[in-house]
C-alpha cells in the first residue's frame, strides 16, 4: 500500500504507474527536481510576453502533474496554458500563475516532508557558460527528433548524450524544457521543443514544420 499524501490523488499516480510503488516515488523525486521552479518560469515567461513557451511550460506541469495525481496543480496549469493560447490578458493569467504558485508549494511541500533527502544535483544555471559544438549536436537532435516523432523511448540516452555538449545558457533551457516533458511522458511537447531549438540553432529538420523546404 502507499501512504496517504495531501493534496494528491495518490490511487490515480500508482494506477498512471501500472500499480508500482517503486516508480512512482521516482516519478515523485523526479517531480520536485523538475518542477519546483516551473511558476517561477511561468512569471517570468509572461512578464517577457513569451506566449508559446508560457503554454508549453503549463502543459507540461499540466502533463506531470496529472500522472502523479496532484489533480488542482493540473487544473490549475490547465487555466493557465489556455490562457497563454487564447491571449487571455497579462493580469488574469498572473493571478492564475498566482493560484498555481500557491498549488504547487502544497505538493512539493507534502512530497518534500514524505522525502526528506531527495537526490540533488545542482542548478543547470551554475554550471560554467561556454559555446556550444553545433557541428557535434546537429545529428544528436536529429536522432532526438527521429526517435520523438516514433515516441521511442530510447530518445532518453540520446538526451542524455546531448546534456554532456551542451555549453550555454539558451541551450541549456532548451535541453531542460525537452527533459521535463520526457519526465512527464509528453513526447508531443519535446519534439516541439526540440523543433524549435533546432530552428533557433540553424539545423534543418526534414519534418521540422509543414513549411520545410523539400
Amino acid at each position: 500500500s502507499f501512504p496517504p499524501l495531501p493534496g494528491l490523488d495518490t490511487q490515480t499516480g500508482l494506477r498512471n504507474m501500472g500499480g508500482s510503488a517503486a516508480l512512482y516515488w521516482d516519478i515523485l523525486a523526479k517531480f520536485v527536481h523538475n518542477q519546483q521552479g516551473a511558476c517561477h518560469a511561468m512569471s517570468d515567461l509572461l512578464e517577457t510576453g513569451e506566449w508559446s513557451t508560457l503554454e508549453r511550460t503549463a502543459h507540461t506541469l499540466k502533463g506531470i502533474s496529472a500522472t502523479i495525481g496532484a489533480i488542482d496543480l493540473r487544473d490549475a496549469a490547465q487555466k493557465i496554458e489556455q490562457g497563454a493560447g487564447s491571449g487571455m490578458g497579462r493580469e488574469r493569467l498572473r493571478a492564475l500563475i498566482q493560484q498555481a504558485t500557491g498549488e504547487l508549494a502544497t505538493v512539493l511541500a507534502t512530497l518534500q516532508e514524505a522525502m526528506p533527502q531527495p537526490t540533488a544535483e545542482p542548478p543547470p544555471d551554475q554550471e560554467e557558460e561556454g559555446t556550444t559544438d553545433l557541428a557535434a549536436l546537429t545529428p544528436l537532435i536529429r536522432q532526438a527528433a527521429d526517435y520523438l516523432s516514433q515516441f521511442n523511448s530510447d530518445v532518453e540516452a540520446v538526451v542524455e548524450e546531448m546534456t554532456e555538449r551542451v555549453k550555454n545558457g539558451r541551450d541549456r533551457a532548451h535541453l531542460r524544457t525537452i527533459k521535463q516533458s520526457l519526465e512527464a511522458f509528453d513526447y508531443e511537447t519535446a519534439l516541439q521543443a526540440l523543433r524549435q531549438w533546432a530552428d533557433e540553432a540553424g539545423i534543418p529538420l526534414a519534418d521540422a514544420d509543414d513549411n520545410a523546404q523539400p
